[in-house]
Formats: C-alpha cells, sequence, structure tokens
C-alpha cells in the first residue's frame, strides 16, 4: 500500500489522474479503446475465414465468367479462321497455279503469279494473318508470303530453324487425306510464336500463333489428287487477351493454360510450360481448376486458382489491418486530449459570430485557423454571412431595376393612352386613303399604307399579355419593308425564324429598338450595301435571337456604355442615344426573369451583333419532351 501511494504521489501520475476524473470522455474513450481491441481480437479469426471464403468464391465466380466468355470468344475465332482457311484453298486461282508449279518449278513466270496471287488473298480475307506459304506433296516451301501485320522488310517465318514443324504438319495431312479422314485440315501450335525483323532489329514480337494446313485439290471431285498443300499462320490475340487478362490479376490467384485432350499445355503465360503436362505441373499444390472445351479444335482452356496463395495473402492483409488499427488506436487516445481542446476553440466563435449575426451585424467574420471540421464550418459559416450580404444587395438592385421598368412602363402606357385617340383617327384616316390608292391603282402606295396601318394599330394596341413572338416578328417585317421603302433601297433584310416558335409568348415591341439603332446608327452615312439579318434558334434551355447587321459597328468607347446599360445597371442612362435599348431590356428582364440575357458583338467598321437569350416557357419545355418521347 505504501508503494502505491508512492507511485500516485509521483506527480505526472498524479496530473494523469486527476485529468481522468475531471474530464469525462477520457476515461470513456480508454474503455472504448480496450473494448475495440478485444472485439478485433475476437472476430479476427471469424472475419477472416469469412473474408477467404467469400474472396475464394468471387474469384471462382469471376473466373467462371470469364472462363465461359473466353470459349466462346475463341470458339468463334477458332472458326472464323478455319473458314477462311477452307475458302483459300478451294481457290480454283491459286489451286491451279499451285498445283502447276508444283509439277515444274523451273517456270519463274508460275511462281511469280503465286506470290501475287497468296497477297491478294490474304489482304482480302484477314488482317490477323501473318503468314501464308504453299509447299509441295513432299513438305518443301514453293511460295510464302508475310504479311506480318502490315509490317514490310520482315524476315521469312518458315525458315531451317523450324522446318521440322512444317514437314510434320504435311506429314499428317497427307495420312489424313490417303485415309480418307475428316476434317481435311491439320492445326499446330508450334512454332507458338514469330520474330519479326526490319533492317537486322526485331520490330515486332508475335506470341501465340497458329498454323492450319489445308490440301490445294487438283481438281474439284477428287482431293487424293493434290500434290500441294496451303500452310497459314495466324495471330492469334483472342488467346493472348485470354491469358494475359487472367495471369495479369493483381493479386495473382489464377492463371490460365490451353491444353490439348491429353492435358498438354499448348499455350501459357509462360512460355518455358509450354509443351508439359498441366496435371503434373501442378500436382501436390493446392490448386482449384476450371475448365471449358471447344469442339473444333478438341482444346481445353483451363483457370487454375491458387488457393494457398489466397489464404496467405488474407493472412497478411489482416495481419497488417490489425496492426494499423491497434496502432491507429493508441494514437487516438493519446493525441485525444490536445485534439478536443483544439477543436473546440472555434465553436465558441462560431458562438459569438452567430450573435452578432442575431443582432443584425452581416459584417463580422471568424478568422480561420485550422482544416479540421469545426473550421470549415466556421468557413461556409463566413460563406453564407457572404451569401447574405449579396443576396441583400441583389434585392436592392432588383428593387431598383423593377421599379425603374415600372416607372417607364407606366410613361409608355400614358403616352399611349393619350396618342390612343389620334391613332385610331389616323388609322381610319390611313385606310380611307388606301381605299382610294387601290381604286386608282397606285398598289405599291397601297401595300405601303396597309403596312403602315397595321403597325400604328399594334403600336397602339392595349393588348400585352396574349401577345405572340409571331405577331412581333410580323410587325418587324412590316416596319422593315416601310424603312426600306422611306430610305430608297438603302438596305435589304432578311428574317430566318422557324414557324415552331412563333406561338410562344413574348414582351410587345421588344425587337423594334434594336432593329432601329441598326437603321438609325448602323446604317448612318450609307447609300447602298447595307444588310439586316434577324434569325431564330434553341440553344439548350433559351430561344436565341439574332438581330445582326454589317454597318458601321461602334467604338471602343460607344460599345463599353452601351454594354454597361444592357446590363441592367439600373443607375446608368445614356442620355439621348440608346435609351429605347435601355428601355427594352428593363422591360424584357421584367418579363422573362433573371434567366433573360443580352449579348452585345460590335467592332467599329464591322457591324452590330445583339443576341437575345430568352427563356423557354415550362409548358414548352414538357411538350418537347413529349415531342421526344413519342
Amino acid at each position: 500500500m505504501r508503494g502505491l501511494m508512492k507511485i500516485c504521489d509521483f506527480h505526472p501520475l498524479k496530473r494523469f489522474i486527476n485529468y481522468s476524473k475531471t474530464h469525462f470522455w477520457f476515461p470513456l474513450s480508454m474503455g472504448l479503446a480496450f473494448l475495440m481491441v478485444a472485439v478485433v481480437l475476437v472476430f479476427h479469426g471469424y472475419l477472416q475465414s469469412q473474408y477467404l471464403e467469400y474472396i475464394e468464391n468471387e474469384v471462382y465466380a469471376n473466373d467462371e465468367t470469364v472462363l465461359a466468355v473466353e470459349r466462346q470468344y475463341i470458339q468463334s475465332t477458332l472458326t472464323n479462321l478455319i473458314d477462311t482457311g477452307s475458302k483459300l484453298s478451294i481457290d480454283s486461282s491459286l489451286c491451279k497455279i499451285a498445283n502447276d508449279y508444283a509439277r515444274d518449278s523451273s517456270q519463274l513466270e508460275q511462281k511469280l503469279s503465286l506470290q501475287d496471287r497468296l497477297r491478294l488473298m490474304t489482304a482480302q480475307y484477314s488482317e490477323s494473318i501473318v503468314s501464308v506459304a504453299v509447299i509441295d506433296e513432299d513438305g518443301a516451301v514453293l511460295s510464302q508470303v508475310e504479311t506480318a501485320l502490315g509490317a514490310s522488310g520482315v524476315n521469312l517465318f518458315w525458315n531451317q530453324d523450324n522446318m521440322q514443324y512444317l514437314q510434320t504438319m504435311n506429314q499428317d495431312l497427307r495420312e489424313k487425306i490417303a485415309d480418307a479422314k475428316l476434317p481435311k485440315y491439320v492445326i499446330s501450335t508450334e512454332p507458338d510464336f514469330f520474330s519479326i525483323v526490319s533492317g537486322g532489329f526485331e520490330i515486332q514480337h508475335v506470341d501465340n500463333v497458329l498454323n492450319l494446313a489445308f490440301a490445294l485439290p487438283g481438281n474439284a471431285i477428287n482431293l487424293e489428287q493434290t500434290n500441294s498443300s496451303l500452310v497459314i499462320t495466324y495471330s492469334m490475340e483472342c488467346i493472348r487477351d485470354f491469358l494475359s487478362g487472367v495471369d495479369d490479376n493483381p493479386r495473382g490467384y489464377s492463371k490460365a493454360f490451353i491444353t490439348d485432350s491429353q492435358s498438354k499445355i499448348l499455350y501459357s503465360g509462360n512460355r518455358e510450360e509450354n509443351e508439359k503436362n498441366l496435371s503434373g505441373l501442378i500436382a501436390g499444390k493446392n490448386m482449384r481448376i476450371l475448365t471449358e472445351t471447344t469442339e473444333n479444335p478438341d482444346w481445353k482452356l483451363n483457370i487454375v486458382i491458387d488457393i494457398d496463395g489466397m489464404k496467405a495473402y488474407v493472412n497478411a492483409m489482416y495481419l497488417r489491418g490489425l496492426t494499423i488499427f491497434i496502432i491507429a488506436i493508441l494514437l487516438i487516445v493519446c493525441g485525444e486530449i490536445f485534439f478536443v481542446r483544439y477543436a473546440l476553440q472555434p465553436v465558441k466563435k462560431i458562438s459569438r459570430a452567430m450573435h452578432a449575426v442575431r443582432d443584425g451585424n452581416f459584417e463580422n467574420r471568424i478568422r480561420i485557423e485550422g482544416q479540421n471540421e469545426l473550421w470549415q464550418l466556421a468557413g461556409k459559416f463566413n460563406k453564407m454571412a457572404d451569401s447574405l450580404n449579396e443576396q441583400r444587395a441583389a434585392t436592392d438592385r432588383e428593387y431598383q431595376e423593377k421599379m425603374l421598368s415600372l416607372k417607364k412602363a407606366s410613361e409608355a402606357e400614358m403616352q399611349a393612352l393619350q396618342s390612343q385617340i389620334n391613332a385610331h383617327f389616323l388609322c381610319n384616316t390611313l385606310n380611307a386613303i388606301n381605299y382610294s390608292t387601290i381604286q386608282e391603282g397606285n398598289y405599291e402606295a397601297a401595300d405601303m399604307l396597309n403596312k403602315l396601318s397595321n403597325i400604328m394599330q399594334y403600336v397602339y394596341s392595349r393588348d400585352y399579355k396574349d401577345v405572340t413572338l409571331g405577331d412581333e416578328i410580323h410587325w418587324v417585317e412590316q416596319y422593315l419593308a416601310l424603312q426600306k421603302f422611306r430610305l430608297m433601297d438603302v438596305f435589304s433584310y432578311k428574317i430566318d425564324f422557324p414557324d415552331i416558335y412563333r406561338e410562344w409568348p413574348c414582351c410587345k415591341l421588344f425587337l423594334q429598338p434594336f432593329v432601329e439603332n441598326s437603321i438609325k446608327h448602323g446604317f448612318a452615312e450609307k447609300e447602298n450595301g447595307c444588310f439586316l439579318n434577324i434569325s431564330g434558334f434553341v440553344e439548350g434551355n433559351h430561344l436565341v435571337l439574332i438581330i445582326q447587321d454589317n454597318g458601321k459597328g461602334m467604338a471602343e468607347e460607344k460599345e463599353k456604355q452601351v454594354q454597361k446599360m444592357i446590363s441592367g445597371d439600373a443607375s446608368f442612362d445614356i442620355s439621348g442615344v440608346g435609351i429605347g435599348l435601355q428601355n427594352v431590356a428593363a422591360r424584357l428582364r421584367l418579363f422573362y426573369g433573371e434567366e433573360f440575357k443580352i449579348v452585345l458583338w460590335t467592332h467599329e467598321g464591322q457591324g452590330t451583333r445583339f443576341a437575345l437569350k430568352l427563356p423557354i416557357p415550362g409548358y414548352m419545355k414538357e411538350e418537347e419532351d413529349e415531342d421526344t418521347d413519342r
């Protein structure tokens, strides 16, 4: 007991005990840490075995799927290659040239014709052909062409190093023909690679090639009369993809092999394993084999799963995880005191800032001193305060802009009311003059009077809500016709506006200020050659209206003024110039909302283009979606 009291009197230990008594979270954290370690140790074995079983089943299921897919792909490829070889072997021209040359190999012309025929046929039938050779009945090469997958200047595929394989294929083929066995072709996997050399250097190495030998019939009836054969060498990319796709697994659980019916390895990712027996290769090892069989030829596609390697990986992974977890718990417990005290600092600052905002002080900001979640929360509070300031400023601007728009609209309505009586009188008078002009046969003047009357009726009409883009475009057409007549064809115009958008609602008389700006300012001091174009098209969620002229454009200072004016700056005004553009910009924003945009492009001497981006009405979007679905 005295020894224990002496230990407790040790100053650091006493501080530790007192700290654990005065901070409730400290003993709680220690208890949780020990409990977590105990739980991890208890369930470690269980989780390890369950994960091993899961990963084994997962790898087995994945490899089974891969094997089934690759079996179909390889079988299809082999069938296509055999069909291609069969087509080449029964080509009448090839058979005749090859058999004639086999009987008399001294004819140089026959040799050249044979080579040309081989090049033509290989280029026509398959891009995967590496080499094509014609041999006589003794297995000697009469002619061979190396396509080498498009390379030039390659060495010969059949040479002294691999001639024994060619002799073996020829002997097997002759025995089949003599015994009348089917199929009448021979498949060989030897040699299974081809080194492509150009200029004395290896430029490409083709692995996993396949050789097919077909007899070239002397006539269409009796195959035994043949004295030559066709040997085609293919690049088996499907086999290479299968082997590398399985072998290149990062964890290395599985390995792929292709064997014959006697389990002799034909293709493997490791060439040294070729020609060995698969059963002997995996004997005594904890392996699991998946197998699929091809029909023609009789091959077996095998995926060997290394169960011991899988167990070793899982054990090592769990050991590392357990070690890291225990270390992490110790670090958390040791650093928790510091982090908790440090983490609580921004809480007080956030609380004080929130009280300031509650009292209406939006200028108060928190000084960020860290990057953890609480400091991030403080940063978001600062952004929220900035957003509130921006929203308040935007609300003020929007209020000023709407008040200006209402003021302009009221003034325009008052002017319309004051002139309405005179407008009706003028329209009736113009109609009377129009009838009189028609009776006198002056149809051009009558047409102009009719357009003027329609313009005045549209302008002074009190109907603002039921105006469509079609009405506005029709009015602009008549307005431009009168202006063109008045200015004696100083300018021409074109309106390209799709009929599908003419029923959309719009703001009345919003095009006239832009058109008038082009005629009044853009075409000033010009006598001919002026052109004005109005077009419309849909871009995303907006209908874009383009008003473009080839006038004199704007100077840089004037462009800046107009840009500021149409941007919605309520405090800006151009005295005597462009007031119509400012009014219509305010009316359009009031009509369409904040989604409406005006884009100006102009250069002095290069014309002016206004792009009005009108948001598509909601019900129009729904109709377009229904049309798309139909």
